[in-house]
């Protein structure tokens, strides 16, 4: 991951050490950060959020690629209704 150096595996470390249950990935775009979660043992559930149709399709793909059971919400995330 050229674009972010490092955060990827501190959040990699982290959520390992803290045994993490849920992965949340919103604005997923093609999954990346979903797969590189995919490496925590305790993880039990991913839900990714992305409302773009095509990067949607692309991560489906990549989830299928990875034998990643993957929960896909094709829907923006906001605070804000709208």
């Amino acid at each position: 991951m050229e674009y972010e150096p490092l955060q990827p595996y501190f959040l990699l470390a982290s959520s390992i050490a803290a045994e993490c249950k849920t992965f949340a990935d919103v604005g997923s775009n093609i999954g990346a950060y979903s797969v590189l979660m995919s490496q925590v043992p305790s993880l039990e559930k991913t839900v990714a959020f992305e409302a773009n149709q095509s990067a949607a399709r692309e991560m489906r793909a990549n989830f299928l690629l990875n034998s990643l059971d993957v929960n896909v919400q094709t829907v923006a995330v906001s605070d804000k209704n709208g």
